[in-house]
């Protein structure tokens, strides 16, 4: 066991610092894409849209779990252990859970951005121009909204979340924890990023290089705490998307005379 129960007010005060998932998840149950495609003979790729939202919701609410736990086990190790190097645990577990946390809401992204797409009904064709610079479906279907819908309601949504500033800090370090290193952390001791030690020097007469040893490793680019801050913020915006993209779909199935009652 990685650690032990927290008292009451403490799971309170982590609790409200996370978003309110239960009616998500009691609304996922209905979205059920054999009794949606019923209504959807016409076009069946529409409850296709519901199967994303279901996954998006499952992803959110495991990213909200890590997130929990990166904040009990920093608690549990900084003022329920005294265990030799209690503050090391705290901030390799914080760490561990927090990106956790972090990768799953950029997997929410791509599930959301999927069901956007069938809602709308995009063609490939059209997300063509928008593959040129980007893999990364959320950010092809934000710019194709941008673009080529800028007043639809769902555009509005996708422009909220993007201009969070914790949802685009959490993008950022995804990126650079996937395509080039996971960020330095403070208080892991020595470390190194992946550059050089060897470097030029400028204005030499000839060329020359220096090798740079500071015996101390590079130094971190962020604190676990400011990781955390981020996916807790970006947590409530993710939420609020998701909500706002589920209450489309909903209203797309009652037209077709669906329940959700």
């Amino acid at each position: 066991m990685l650690r032990g129960s927290l008292t009451d007010e403490q799971k309170s005060s982590i609790s409200a610092r996370l978003p309110d998932l239960d009616e998500l998840i009691k609304v996922r149950v209905y979205l059920d894409a054999e009794w949606d495609s019923m209504r959807f003979g016409h076009e069946p790729i529409i409850p296709v849209a519901g199967v994303c939202l279901r996954d998006a919701i499952s992803m959110l609410s495991m990213s909200r779990f890590a997130a929990y736990e990166a904040c009990a086990h920093q608690i549990w190790y900084r003022e329920h252990t005294t265990r030799d190097n209690a503050e090391l645990y705290a901030l390799w577990l914080g760490r561990f859970f927090a990106d956790d946390a972090a990768l799953r809401l950029y997997v929410v992204g791509e599930h959301l951005a999927n069901s956007i797409r069938i809602v709308l009904r995009i063609a490939d064709d059209d997300l063509k121009p928008y593959k040129k610079k980007y893999t990364s479906l959320q950010t092809v279907i934000g710019n194709y909204l941008g673009t080529e819908l800028p007043e639809h309601e769902i555009t509005k949504v996708v422009e909220r979340l993007k201009s969070t500033p914790e949802w685009k800090w959490i993008r950022d370090y995804r990126d650079e924890w996937v395509h080039e290193q996971p960020p330095l952390m403070a208080g892991f001791g020595k470390q190194f990023n992946r550059k050089p030690k060897w470097r030029s020097v400028k204005g030499a007469s000839i060329p020359q290089r220096v090798l740079s040893i500071t015996s101390k490793g590079d130094p971190p680019k962020y604190t676990v705490d400011e990781l955390l801050d981020n996916v807790l913020g970006a947590l409530f915006a993710v939420t609020k998307t998701t909500t706002a993209l589920l209450e489309y779909y909903i209203q797309l199935v009652r037209s077709e005379g669906a329940g959700f009652e």
